[in-house]
């Protein structure tokens, strides 16, 4: 006996999901070999598990899949042969009103022949039309056909062997792991400027891959990702030892470049550290460029979800929805909260001369951890993409709202001189930097202007600090920082000085 059974819940995860579907089997007295149907060939065969009442039984369970001979006929073929007949009627029909259109070509014959076929010919040509749609209706009936059969041969089934003490019908639950299906967060935030609070959305951009389509169906979210390990890392010894460079024999030129690179490697541990992180960042910016714009998704509007927190947070999604297959995926709103901030102009002339506007957070008031692209609105105007993610071991984060045009930040070099004390047998460099900040907005905002004094990593390199107008530095990274009231159409000065010392018979790099 043959169970067929339909999706009612899924639970889906950052990759992967668990697969809950129901149907209801007709039970004799005493013992049935029942097939239960429903699983997909992307599911994980080994993760199924059965429920059924009480009162029922269960034994000899395998899962398989139809192994056909290679001279058997299968019941796809025959529908596979009848979609290859109606497509050479198509074909047939095609090359007929091609030959129709060549008639009537200068090439295509006598003169008189043609203003007899002419009258014919609208005629001629809509019946060919008219057949050419029917068969086109017939052969996408025939292909959905042909896809429905093949994958009911090549999913897996489920065999039992079910006891019942009475006869009747009995609902049961199969529960599965399926692996084509993810759901990654986007985040949207949105303000009003200055004195208004932070609004953020959280939404997600869903997908499922499987061969089937589900429909009105519970779906929830899950923030966690069971495809990898939650055990608690073990640690081992951290051995120190010293680091011998190896040395290789080159046979030709091009086993040359090959050994060189490796020995670049081998030799330059943080040159290969930064080159594999070069190398996920690429491969996760593909994935996500793989899954294609928010435009193309079919945007579904929901009450905000029921948030349920244990060790991973689940958005229950209100009520029951369609999930279609494919790439375009759906988009479900999760969550919603504004935060309280303070805007202020971040300026970092000695990369970067502009001046951006930024509402800066306290991290305590995030309810949640964010790590992704977030689309950026300032007075409903788009302003652009911004990547957030949180240090939550700092007291405030900063939301980058777009360069404010209206504060001019132009930095100078006013010093670099080098003098040499051949008493001390050092070299030293004086340098000062001027930074003039002036703002044309019409009224006062706070400025954070950030410069740098370089951090020496050899004894023998001495910085001195000659000069910092105020400003504060930090003794672990040398930034320097500034805390500016800039007022309309004035014009504020901040200097910074520097001397660095070093052996004359050096050479120093990093400055």
């Amino acid at each position: 006996m043959n169970c067929t059974t339909t999706v009612k819940q899924v639970q889906l995860y950052r990759s992967g999901c668990t697969v809950k579907r129901t149907g209801t089997v007709h039970l004799e007295k005493g013992t049935t070999h029942v097939i239960i149907e429903g699983m997909t060939q992307s599911a994980e065969g080994n993760s199924f598990s059965l429920h059924f009442p009480d009162s029922i039984t269960g034994s000899a369970i395998r899962l398989e899949t139809a192994v056909f001979d290679r001279w058997e006929e299968k019941e796809s073929d025959r529908k596979a042969e009848e979609l290859r007949i109606v497509d050479e009627q198509i074909s047939v029909l095609q090359e007929q009103a091609r030959l129709y259109r060549q008639i009537l070509s200068p090439e295509g014959g006598e003169m008189k022949e043609k203003a007899s076929f002419l009258r014919e010919y609208p005629a001629v040509m809509a019946e060919n039309a008219a057949a050419v749609r029917e068969l086109n209706k017939q052969r996408k009936k025939l292909n959905d056909e042909l896809n429905e059969l093949r994958r009911d041969e090549n999913s897996p089934k489920i065999h039992i062997h079910l006891t019942a003490a009475e006869a009747g019908d009995y609902p049961f639950m199969l529960e599965y792991r399926e692996t084509a299906a993810n759901w990654r967060p986007l985040y949207e935030i949105r303000t009003e400027g200055e004195g208004e609070p932070v609004q953020f959305r959280v939404r997600a951009q869903a997908y499922q891959t499987t061969d089937e389509d589900w429909d009105n169906i519970e779906l929830s979210l899950m923030t966690g990702n069971p495809a990898f390990t939650s055990s608690v890392p073990v640690l081992g010894p951290s051995l120190i030892t010293f680091y011998t460079a190896p040395s290789y024999s080159y046979g030709s030129a091009r086993s040359g470049m090959k050994y060189s690179r490796l020995a670049n490697y081998l030799m330059e541990p943080s040159v290969a550290e930064e080159d594999e992180a070069a190398t996920d960042c690429y491969d996760m910016d593909s994935t996500v460029l793989m899954k294609g714009d928010t435009t193309q998704l079919s945007p579904i509007v929901t009450p905000e979800a029921e948030v349920i927190s244990d060790t991973v947070t689940e958005y229950k999604i209100g009520g029951t929805r369609d999930f279609p297959k494919g790439s375009d995926g759906i988009l479900v709103d999760l969550q919603s909260f504004s935060v309280d901030a303070e805007y202020r102009v971040i300026t970092v002339p000695c990369v970067d001369t502009s001046a951006y506007l930024c509402a800066t957070v306290k991290t305590a008031d995030l309810p949640i951890v964010m790590n992704d692209g977030a689309m950026v609105y300032l007075k409903g105007n788009y302003v652009g993409k911004i990547y957030i993610s949180p240090d939550m071991t700092e007291e405030t984060f900063d939301i980058t709202l777009g360069k404010e045009d209206r504060i001019s930040v132009v930095r100078k070099q006013l010093k670099r001189r080098t003098t040499e004390s051949k008493l001390r047998g050092t070299k030293t460099r004086e340098y000062e930097y001027e930074t003039k900040i002036t703002s044309s907005r019409p009224e006062p905002i706070t400025v954070i202007l950030k410069d740098q004094v370089p951090l020496s990593q050899e004894k023998s390199i001495n910085v001195e600090v000659v000069q910092l107008s105020g400003g504060k530095r930090s003794e672990d990274t040398g930034i320097v920082e500034w805390t500016l009231n800039a007022v309309p159409h004035e014009t504020a000065v901040k200097k910074i000085a520097y001397n660095i010392t070093w052996p004359k018979d050096k050479t120093i790099t990093g400055y």
